[in-house]
């Protein structure tokens, strides 16, 4: 079974899209690369020898060239960490945040971009794992002892707008039931 996948349109902010001495850098790498300088030369101001304030510029700068050379795969490190940053502080906040919002996943039909519904399963042979959709099989996977991960995809199309039931069958038993929204 193939599987397929889909990447995520290049936003402005990774996009290679500034010449610099015969490269092409995008904003991201500048914005890093001059903040590890500008951090160098604040730090270089508390340091009283000359070669410590050289040395201080020297490795900030070096680090914001090495966070700007990180490739960019899905979402950009420095946005995983804002949102680290921003998310409930303790367990019972976030528990008390999850059990209030009862939101169901929105996706817009026809636009190409699946609904991934991704897990795993612990089994002695090989078994066959079902995406249904209304009581309408959509998709296979198949795991396996050695395999265990399984990802099935759901693509609604323009005439399914509304919302859907769709159910993760194994052997004839649901193991993972998800509403979603297509727009």
């Amino acid at each position: 079974m193939s599987e397929v996948l889909w990447w995520r349109k290049e936003s402005w902010w990774e996009a290679r899209s500034i010449p610099l001495f015969g490269f092409f850098v995008s904003p991201r790498q500048v914005a890093f690369v001059l903040g590890g300088g500008l951090l160098g030369l604040i730090a270089s101001a508390f340091i009283p020898i000359y070669y410590g304030k050289v040395a201080a510029v020297l490795v900030l700068l070096f680090v914001g060239v090495g966070l700007a050379m990180v490739p960019v795969k899905t979402v950009p490190w420095e946005l995983s960490l804002l949102y680290r940053l921003a998310k409930p502080r303790s367990a019972q906040a976030a528990r008390k945040s999850i059990e209030t919002k009862e939101a169901v996943p929105e996706v817009i039909a026809g636009s190409g971009v699946p609904f991934a519904i991704v897990g795993e399963l612990r089994v002695e042979k090989p078994t066959e794992v079902v995406l249904m959709v209304d009581g309408n099989e959509r998709a296979r996977a198949v795991v396996a002892p050695d395999l265990p991960k399984y990802r099935l995809y759901y693509y609604p199309e323009e005439s399914e707008k509304g919302a859907h039931d769709l159910v993760v069958v194994v052997e004839g038993k649901t193991i993972k039931s998800v509403k979603v929204n297509a727009a």
